[in-house]
């Protein structure tokens, strides 16, 4: 599945879609190469994880069903940090702001998610 790292977003969810891989594999996939190589390089500094297999265990759950909605269907993707993820911390990447955790999502992100997106996490923010 190494191939998956650098396809485009539609042909993940066509071989969703196509129930080539579920919506829960994707997503492993993508999780795997965060702890393979986040500790190095410090990307995601928020791990949604958990949400992130509910979401992708729902999107698999609706394939089977034959209720799929949405271009970006079992898609798995990151965030940028300054974009509200319901239940985690903004803190446009300042520290003091850690203590900042959302209720809603940022209009973006649920235009995102209504489209199938899985989102599992978000890089860091930095200020120029």
């Amino acid at each position: 599945m190494t191939e998956l790292a650098f396809a485009s977003a539609t042909e993940i969810a066509r071989r969703i879609r196509a129930k080539e891989i579920s919506a829960t594999e994707a997503l492993q996939y993508f999780l795997d190469r965060v702890d393979r190589y986040n500790k190095d390089i410090n990307a995601i500094v928020v791990d949604s994880r958990q949400a992130a297999k509910q979401d992708a265990e729902a999107i698999d759950q609706a394939i089977a069903d034959d209720k799929t909605n949405g271009q970006f269907i079992g898609v798995p993707m990151t965030v940028k940090e300054s974009y509200n993820l319901v239940g985690e911390a903004t803190t446009f990447g300042n520290p003091d702001w850690v203590d900042n955790v959302v209720s809603e999502d940022a209009e973006a992100v649920k235009r995102l998610k209504r489209s199938g997106v899985t989102v599992f996490g978000k890089p860091m923010s930095r200020w120029l």
